[in-house]
């Protein structure tokens, strides 16, 4: 039986959910919300294919001197290996930062998956307030293809601002590795 059914009443509208390992292990981090149902949550996805093969894309994503350079000036700290710590500190509208994740996964050059939680959101540092970003890059024609993906977005005003923010991210790395 997995382990989180030991936290659930049998009447729990999760303990059916939760017979799945990767939900068990996903509620075990969550403690204070086993009782509660998931709320609804968005993801935000945008692409941009650029004229560049997929090692100068994962270059661009990972050199801390070209992420400062479409990040919106942020310095990123990582070694960019499975389970190490990913730091993003910067001034946003004014307030320096410190956003924080951990390297989910790695496929150099075509894959990388981090967790991401930032101070800014107002949100306690918890483990359902983290997002997940993906960069994919695929080859398209001539050039690449570079998708990203945020997960666990909490509403609409969040969604539009992380579309906002990931349309403009990407047309800056497009601009720094064509020009």
């Amino acid at each position: 039986m997995p382990r989180c059914e030991s936290g659930f009443s049998a009447s729990s509208p999760i303990a059916d959910f939760c017979k799945h390992e990767v939900m068990a292990e996903f509620y075990q981090a969550l403690p204070e919300r086993k009782d509660t149902i998931m709320t609804q949550s968005f993801t935000a996805t945008k692409a941009v294919t650029i004229n560049a093969t997929p090692d100068r894309i994962w270059q661009a994503l990972t050199t801390p001197e070209e992420v400062k350079m479409y990040m919106f000036g942020a310095e990123v700290v990582s070694d960019w290996v499975k389970g190490g710590p990913v730091v993003y500190r910067g001034i946003w509208d004014g307030k320096p930062f410190e956003d924080k994740g951990v390297v989910l996964d790695v496929d150099e050059p075509l894959l990388l998956r981090t967790s991401y939680y930032s101070p800014l959101s107002g949100k306690p540092d918890t483990p359902d307030n983290y997002a997940v970003v993906t960069y994919a890059v695929s080859r398209d024609g001539k050039g690449s293809k570079l998708t990203v993906t945020q997960t666990n977005i909490p509403d609409e005003a969040g969604l539009a601002q992380s579309e906002s923010n990931w349309g403009m991210t990407l047309t800056a790395i497009k601009r720094l590795i064509e020009d």
